[in-house]
């Protein structure tokens, strides 16, 4: 089951690493062009028996995670390396630890994963804080939109914290 909502721009998003939840960094900025989506996927494994045929006999949910899609107009290129950095490195361009647990890692600082802060300009709007995510590598990047200026696509992916929790709401 998927469920999608979008995000009203323009908005600031912060990240944050998973240690330091409460130090938010500001990471850039959407527009109103764009929204920012998020898709919520709900996974169950569907059990059968013998006297049920192919109708369920039970259902047990798996998990819950989602994606989220944004395109920032203007952003901190430095914050830009460190999410694009190779798992276990700390350099540009070094080509990563080959069995680097990211999920695993959740608390320790060779962890892959961040949280984000997508927090909206008008008032009364509500601020989503995802803060188990990693970066889908393949389908971000720094791109020209015909004659525009470049913006940054990110697809990053949510999955529930520590505290079973996929995102939180506060208002502005």
């Amino acid at each position: 089951m998927a469920v999608a909502f979008h995000i009203a721009g323009p908005t600031k998003v912060q990240h944050a690493i998973p240690t330091a939840l409460t130090t938010f960094a500001d990471l850039g900025r959407t527009d109103n062009d764009d929204l920012i989506r998020v898709d919520i996927s709900t996974t169950n494994e569907i059990i059968t028996a013998n006297d049920t045929g192919d109708s369920p006999a039970e259902i047990i949910y798996t998990g819950t995670t989602a994606v989220i899609t944004m395109t920032l107009v203007k952003w901190d290129s430095s914050k830009w390396v460190v999410l694009t950095n190779n798992p276990g490195t700390t350099t540009e361009g070094d080509g990563g630890t080959i069995g680097t647990p990211w999920v695993s890692s959740y608390s320790s600082s060779t962890s892959e994963l961040f949280a984000i802060r997508i927090l909206p300009s008008i008032t009364g709007e509500k601020i989503y804080t995802f803060s188990a995510c990693y970066l889908d590598r393949q389908h971000s990047g720094i791109h020209e939109f015909g004659n525009t200026a470049k913006r940054m696509r990110l697809t990053i992916n949510a999955m529930v914290d520590t505290s079973n929790k996929l995102y939180v709401v506060t208002t502005v």
